[in-house]
């Protein structure tokens, strides 16, 4: 008994449907080989359950005399060209297909699928699922199907070489396409970002330096969740104070001075699809209040009442929220208050500065210099882009304190080629420009212009900043910021904090 393996492809898909001639790959070789194979065991990624199924039905009416099975896999259409994915897929697949049969002969299509779908079927025929192989062909002009088997064992010595250096490329290409990274903390913010959004409904709260990308990160929370509705971003901060309301929640018509027609409200735009509040610590607390009342989920729906309106509309959508300063020192202030800060941060994602993922200027400069520029210049842009030293690029990279991270880094960038030169960036050159984005000061430099009479003083001031900073991160667990510091026990911490007269509270409860 055989089985033959074989992926879903788009070609398989059209001529189940009748949009182009011939029968596809899968059933093309059916018809050329019909007693080759018992059993066809399809392996879908990249369409629905539903398409798949339909097209599982009528491939068992072109080819009764086959047992057609269907294995559906987790991976969606953006994925189908990932190796990782697809390997660990397609094992899945020939595991739970030789749980049912175990002494079944194994036997693989090359034809439809990507590229990389081809790939994994010739990697595993000669290494973990030996079996056979086989490609089939339809000739427009004779409407002849037509298929046979192919003997590649020797090729797969020269293919693995290859699918290895693909993998490793892969490894260091942006997360998604809106991220140019090869910092592997940055991948792996990308990802948590994309598990959360597609498994969950939780409110995410992304907190960054200005510039690190957050609203890049909240659009892939919004893609990676499958919503229809849309994305709608709003800036906390350059809300009208008497518009507030009528921003997010809309107005009736009449409901106040100026209110000639009505208003949906941010709220409502975003239904089924994503709020991204921006610099939501700049939010006033009686805003806060306001959208904390708001945001009492109801069976996963948010109760919005318009102004000038009586009856609240229901609707969901997944909230994102982001701000550049740390909220959990502000709520230990009583700066920004505690319950709206548990409501918008059940899942929290700090992104790192720019300073700290030095391979990623150069992966800015590499790989997305070419867009900012066609961006920027459009079709005025006549020239190429200058050429970097590899002391020009360390310098970006290791040399520079990028204080707006990558609106500084492409500010800098945009200068450089409005110089008109065509020589090679030099390090000086990258230094010149430099100077008026980024601080460049060592951690020395920084107490330079303090009078040496401070000594005391100034050691004092840090060693409460220390303490202050590792306590609110340790969620106020005297034990857990001691072992953010290295001392020794939670007592250790109590007495240190005591002799340098900080005083240590937890954040009071707001009725």
């Amino acid at each position: 008994m055989t089985a033959l393996i074989a992926w879903v492809g788009k070609t398989d898909q059209l001529a189940a449907q009748g949009e182009i001639p011939g029968k596809g790959p899968i059933a093309g070789l059916l018809t050329a080989c019909n007693e080759c194979f018992d059993i066809v065991w399809l392996l879908g990624a990249g369409y629905s359950k539903p398409d798949l199924e339909k097209y599982q039905r009528w491939l068992r009416k072109q080819s009764p005399q086959q047992t057609v099975s269907l294995h559906v896999t987790p991976i969606k259409s953006e994925h189908v060209t990932d190796y990782a994915r697809l390997l660990a897929a397609a094992v899945e697949g020939i595991e739970a297909l030789r749980q049912q049969h175990r002494d079944i002969d194994l036997a693989y299509h090359l034809s439809p699928g990507t590229p990389a779908m081809i790939v994994i079927n010739v990697l595993l025929s000669q290494t973990r699922f030996p079996g056979q192989t086989y490609q089939s062909y339809f000739d427009p002009e004779t409407r002849r199907q037509s298929g046979e088997e192919v003997r590649i064992t020797p090729l797969w010595l020269s293919v693995l070489p290859n699918v290895l250096t693909a993998e490793l490329r892969a490894a260091q290409l942006p997360a998604r396409s809106s991220f140019i990274t090869h910092n592997e903390d940055f991948r792996k913010i990308v990802r948590r970002v994309e598990l959360t959004a597609s498994e969950t409904n939780a409110p995410l709260l992304i907190i960054g330096e200005t510039g690190t990308g957050k609203e890049g990160l909240a659009r892939i929370a919004h893609e990676s969740s499958g919503v229809k509705g849309e994305f709608v971003p709003l800036n906390c901060g350059a809300i009208p104070n008497d518009l507030f309301e009528s921003t997010l929640f809309g107005h009736k018509k009449g409901a106040f001075t100026g209110a000639v027609t009505e208003n949906q409200g941010k709220c409502i735009q975003a239904a089924n699809g994503t709020l991204f509040l921006d610099e939501v610590s700049e939010l006033r607390p009686d805003h806060q209040v306001k959208l904390l009342r708001a945001l009492q989920s109801n069976r996963g729906k948010f109760e919005i009442i318009p102004v000038g309106g009586v009856k609240a509309r229901r609707v969901s959508f997944r909230l994102v929220a982001a701000c550049n300063r740390d909220l959990k020192q502000m709520v230990w202030s009583e700066d920004f208050r505690q319950d709206f800060y548990y409501r918008i941060s059940t899942v929290e994602i700090r992104v790192p500065p720019l300073r700290e993922r030095p391979e990623d200027v150069m992966a800015f400069v590499e790989c997305g210099l070419v867009p900012l520029l066609d961006e920027i210049f459009g079709e005025s842009r006549r020239r190429a882009p200058r050429r970097f030293t590899e002391e020009a690029l360390h310098a970006l990279a290791y040399e520079c304190d990028w204080s707006g991270n990558y609106r500084s880094l492409q500010r800098v960038l945009i200068r450089i080629h409005l110089d008109m030169s065509d020589e090679p960036v030099s390090k000086e050159e990258v230094l010149s420009h430099t100077r008026e984005f980024v601080t460049g000061k060592s951690r020395e430099s920084f107490f330079e212009d303090i009078p040496l009479s401070d000594y005391s003083a100034t050691l004092m001031e840090i060693r409460r900043s220390f303490l202050k900073r590792a306590y609110v991160k340790a969620g106020f667990n005297k034990e857990a910021a001691a072992a953010l510091l290295g001392l020794k026990t939670g007592q250790t911490f109590s007495d240190t904090a005591k002799r340098i007269g900080l005083t240590l509270e937890r954040p009071k409860k707001r009725r």
